[in-house]
Parts: structure tokens; sequence; C-alpha cells
């Protein structure tokens, strides 16, 4: 009895060394991570991965949405998904909700709502809200918190936040134009009365969809998708997508809440470093300028973006541009057509299992408030790739208005001549 139970005791301990469990007691050091951690998942070692992927287990961060409220707290939240991109291992989508009373030092999570993915926390008119969908080919949702974000109200039916069929959707700010109330789902919008009840899904209007062709961009053209609603004063509202693997957005514009946008394929492609992913934008009266955030491909890591897959690197996917996440930057603009290179704030030498990505922010002050779907070493293994996050962490940039006299990260050996394109 004694043999077989110390036999049980080392197949034990050698299935958890060749999964990878962290022990029970470990506390995950952060201290190399930059920003503040609001969220951790532990990555799993390279054999737990493919066991993960086999058995469709294990899950990853995703969609970061930041909400700042009037009284100065913060909500926060990201959605998990699985191993090759689905859904939470629980299949119907999980979101975390979580707070910060002191300006983003510390986070407590607050709330974990099912059925929800992909979705997209603001304030509106004294209640704080949660737009998105419950999973994968579902409809639009929204929910209402009026305690920030401790309790929900649950999408029943038309009168309380069903609100109807839509395509992909990922987190992005809402904005106000013209009364209305705009967010975007892909490559179309939803739109409502500033004043309306929005739980109620006759309060909201969606608009077409753009037509697309293989022959854009000279026949480069991907597809485009996870769009960001922009609005400003002169230009009204916009919808960026980003194009896969294409470092281009197009300016997709919505006169009517019921319309297709209009678009003219020879002059509304607009070059944006790094929009070959997913981006976040927004209109500051500040500036009266657009600022963006993406993941540009930087010189020094053009080779790194183009790594065909191999027979003889068959562990490994293939790498593009839309794959490197390696740096966050900052650009903005004046007119949407023409970016302005500001500085990288986030960086890392590591193009493989290090990712600052799907940047979504909000403008304090003179500061940029961002929280970022982050892949970054922590405890015994890596990230399995840049894509799959272990981590949600938030980040202030200090001043952005001002472009600093070196506009690169202290250390990183970043320069105008291996930098941002």
């Amino acid at each position: 009895m004694t043999h077989l139970r110390s036999a049980l005791l080392a197949s034990a301990a050698l299935t958890t060394c060749l999964l990878g469990a962290e022990p029970a007691t470990a506390s995950p050091d952060f201290s190399q991570v930059p920003g503040t951690v609001v969220s951790y998942e532990p990555s799993p070692n390279p054999l737990r991965h493919l066991f993960d992927q086999v058995f469709k287990r294990g899950s990853f961060i995703s969609s970061p949405t930041l909400a700042v409220l009037p009284n100065g707290h913060y909500v926060a939240g990201h959605d998990l998904f699985r191993n090759g991109g689905k859904e939470s291992p629980e299949g119907r989508g999980t979101t975390k909700v979580f707070r910060s009373t002191d300006r983003g030092r510390t986070w407590q999570q607050v709330a974990k709502l099912s059925q929800a993915s992909w979705s997209t926390l603001f304030w509106h008119r004294g209640a704080l809200y949660l737009f998105g969908k419950t999973k994968a080919g579902s409809d639009i949702v929204i929910r209402r918190s009026r305690d920030e974000g401790r309790t929900w109200t649950t999408p029943r039916d038309a009168s309380r936040g069903q609100l109807g069929p839509s395509g992909g959707t990922t987190p992005n700010t809402p904005v106000i134009h013209g009364g209305r109330l705009w967010i975007a789902t892909g490559v179309r919008v939803w739109s409502a009365p500033v004043g309306a009840d929005l739980l109620q899904a006759s309060s909201w209007t969606r608009s077409g969809r753009p037509p697309t062709d293989k022959s854009y961009l000279n026949g480069r053209f991907t597809f485009w998708s996870e769009g960001q609603v922009v609005a400003a004063p002169a230009q009204g509202v916009f919808v960026l997508p980003k194009i896969w693997d294409r470092p281009f957005t197009a300016l997709l514009g919505f006169g009517r809440p019921n319309r297709r946008p209009s678009f003219d394929p020879a002059q509304d492609f607009v070059r944006l470093p790094g929009a070959e992913k997913k981006f976040g934008v927004r209109y500051d009266p500040v500036s009266n300028r657009f600022w963006a955030l993406t993941n540009p491909v930087l010189k020094r890591h053009e080779r790194d973006a183009n790594v065909p897959w191999s027979v003889w690197r068959f562990w490994r996917k293939a790498v593009t541009p839309g794959l490197v996440r390696n740096a966050a930057a900052i650009y903005s603009s004046r007119d949407l057509r023409s970016w302005r290179f500001e500085q990288v704030f986030l960086y890392s030498r590591d193009v493989k299992h290090t990712g600052f990505q799907y940047l979504n922010f909000s403008i304090e002050g003179n500061d940029l408030l961002v929280v970022s779907r982050t892949a970054f070493k922590v405890g015994r293994h890596e990230p399995p790739r840049a894509h799959d996050s272990n981590l949600l962490t938030f980040h202030r940039v200090r001043d952005f208005r001002s472009r600093p006299a070196d506009p690169y990260p202290r250390g990183s050996g970043l320069n105008a001549s291996n930098g941002a394109p």
C-alpha cells in the first residue's frame, strides 16, 4: 500500500509538472509588469497549452474596457476567450468588472457576469452601462448598473435590454453627436436619442453595412472589423475599422442613423500605422485633435512581422503584421486623414510573447487613462504568443498633448531610425 501511495503521489507530481500548474500558495510577482495589474489569468506551460488546445480548455483575457465616473472613480472590465480565439470556457461568455476609487492605483473586482462578451462600459445620464453580446452569433444586449458596477440588470426581452441582431462588436467608447448616443458594432453603428431609455430596444436604430470589394487598396484589401466610433463638431460621426494585416483604416461616415455609411474607396482609406490590429480613437476638444492608440510594427521588427509557417517549426503559427503587438504608440490628427506620430509609451523587444493590445482609453485632464489586454511573462511561463493575454493592465500617460523630446521609453534602444514608422 505504501508503494502504491508513493507511486500515485509521484504520478500526480509529474502531471502537475507537465501541465504546468502553479503551486497553490504561490503569489504572482507583478513587479516587472508595466502599469498596474487589474486582472490576471495564469499562462499555461507549452505542454499544458497543447493539451488545452486539443480539449478546448484554458482561457485568456480580452476586450478591455474603461469608464470614468463623475465622482472620479474608474470602472474597468474584460471578458475571457478560449484557446484558438474562441469564447470563454463556459461557452456563454464571462465578463469581470473592477473598480478603482484611488485613480487607478488599486483595483477590486466588484462583479462577474455570465453571458456577457465583447462589451463596452460607459457612463450615461446617471448610470453605468454594459453594451455587448452574450456569445458568438447572439443579439446585442445592454445592462445597467446604479451602484458603480456591483449589480446589473438582466437582459430578458425587448423592454429590458435585449436589443436585436448584429455582427461582431468589440469595446469602443460611445460618442454624443446631434442629440444621439452612437456606438460601433463592427463596421456599423447603433444609436439612440440621448434622453431615451437605453434598455428599450425601440430606442435604438441600427445602421446599414458598407459594401466591400477585394479590389480595394489596389487588390490588397483583406477584411475590416472591430471599428471604433468617433465624432467631432466639424467632421460628424465616423467609424474607423481595423483592416487586417494592412496599416490602414477607413473613414466610414454616418450622417443618418439608419443608412449605410458614406465611403469612397478612392479617397477614404487612410494610412495609420498599427491599424491592422484593433485600436482606440477619441476626439479631444482641448487640442481640437483626434488621438489614436495603436500597435505599429516598428522598423526594428519588420522582419519579425513576416514569418511564414514552416514544417520545421510546425509548433509555431505564422506571424503577420496583425500579430505584432509589442509596441503601443500614440498618433494624432486634425482631420482623421493625416496622422502624426507622437510617442511610443509601451514597448518590449519580445515580439513572440509580449503584447499591449486592444487599447481602450479615456481623457482625464492632461492625462490619458489606458487599459490594455496585456501578454507578459508572470511566474513560470510566458504567454503562448503575444495574442494570448494573461493580464488586464492600467496605464496613465501624463501630459499626452505635449510630444516628449524623446518619444520612446527610456532604455528601449528605440530612435528615429528603428522606431515607429
